[in-house]
């Protein structure tokens, strides 16, 4: 992920067994999960309201609540889009496709070593934090008032909201993955200025601004403040 934060993985499962190996086996593949372990649906419900949690990983096959109606309340009575993964045995290809059509994210079998399978399993859940995490960070991206592109590290346009693509006259084939320099034509008076911003950017890693000259979409010029960041780099005009 970009920005590593610490990623809460609600378990769930009623073998304790099975909940002692997630916790020591998930934590050991990647040092950013950290695993909330939860014996019944019930007890999962409770900590998903109560810890904030960023994923779900539960077994199918459960007493009194079974992970398809877990996963069931957590889509319609929650309301929640959060990434859901679903456990089930071999031979069990009914429940996983059931559980997909019900709004889960991913499925995998508990079959195998356990390090291999946990291993297999933290890699799903950082992807799948990690796309919605995207899909979140683009809608606000596309809202904001302000026209906006993000960039990553090295200066390369990642995306851009539909303000920005109209002031430049671009679509966003055009603009994604081109160095920010070829996608705002800046007059060179301010060439200097720029510069002095972005040495403080890589130096102090903070967002800073400076006023630049773009040549809009009809070869008019605005005169605009820009403000970067890396972190992702923001660049508002």
């Amino acid at each position: 992920m970009k920005n590593k934060d610490i990623v809460k993985v609600l378990v769930v499962d009623d073998d304790p067994s099975f909940l002692d190996q997630a916790k020591i086996f998930l934590e050991r593949a990647d040092q950013w999960l950290k695993v909330i372990p939860a014996s019944s649906a019930e007890e999962a419900l409770d900590s998903f309201e109560r810890e904030g949690v960023d994923a779900i990983v539960s077994d199918y096959q459960m007493p009194e609540m079974n992970g398809i109606e877990f996963l069931e309340k957590i889509r319609e009575e929650k309301e929640s889009k959060i990434p859901f993964i679903i456990l089930t045995g071999r031979g069990r290809e009914e429940v996983a496709m059931k559980a997909l059509n019900l709004g889960a994210d991913r499925y995998l079998q508990k079959s195998g070593d356990p390090e291999t399978q946990f291993r297999i399993l933290a890699n799903i859940i950082t992807k799948e934090v990690e796309k919605i995490t995207e899909k979140m960070y683009r809608d606000l991206l596309e809202f904001s008032p302000n026209p906006t592109i993000v960039l990553s590290k090295d200066r390369v346009v990642e995306t851009a909201n539909s303000e920005f693509l109209e002031l430049i006259g671009k679509n966003r084939e055009n603009v994604e993955g081109e160095q920010v320099s070829s996608v705002i034509v800046e007059d060179d008076e301010n060439k200097l200025e720029k510069i002095h911003a972005f040495k403080e950017i890589d130096k102090d890693n903070v967002p800073t601004s400076y006023h630049t000259v773009i040549v809009d979409g009809s070869g008019g010029k605005k005169d605009v403040l820009i403000s970067i960041s890396f972190l992702p780099i923001l660049v508002k005009v």
